[in-house]
């Protein structure tokens, strides 16, 4: 017999988060159809299109330092709170060696084909009251939802 190696608690982890993020998605898709709302686009798709702070479909996206993107306003949050503390990435923790965000522009025109595509997928994205319990989660010392 052949043992097996165990994995790395950070495959682990990001694995819990994936799940996460699928039963909120299964969950806002079902509040959709039950709100009347037209079907949404592939569970695979919208997953890509969602922020991994907010948990929502993005309306500005950013590529960091990491190659993750996330809405802008997160991200920068992310980064404010850091203050002279070393900025790690959300995803993997690892240090940001820049603070550098680039407009992630073909995500952008995707998502807002789609969103006209899917008027329901409007629903889903990030709202100014999300970013602004972001603000005051993170300044309050809080820690973001994964």
């Amino acid at each position: 017999l052949v043992a097996r190696l165990p994995t790395p608690r950070r495959r682990s982890v990001q694995s819990r988060s994936r799940r996460a993020r699928a039963r909120r998605l299964l969950s806002r898709r079902s509040a959709a159809r039950m709100a009347g709302l037209a079907d949404l686009p592939p569970a695979e798709d919208v997953d890509n299109w969602t922020c991994p702070i907010l948990q929502t479909v993005m309306k500005d996206p950013v590529v960091a330092q990491d190659g993750h993107t996330y809405e802008r306003a997160a991200i920068e949050e992310w980064i404010h709170t850091c203050e002279d503390a070393e900025v790690t990435s959300p995803m993997t923790g690892a240090p940001l060696k820049s603070k550098i965000l680039f407009a992630n522009h073909a995500l952008r025109r995707s998502i807002a084909a789609n969103v006209e595509r899917f008027p329901a997928l409007g629903e889903l994205q990030t709202t100014d009251d999300e970013i602004a319990e972001l603000v005051n989660r993170f300044r309050s010392g809080g820690v973001p939802r994964s």
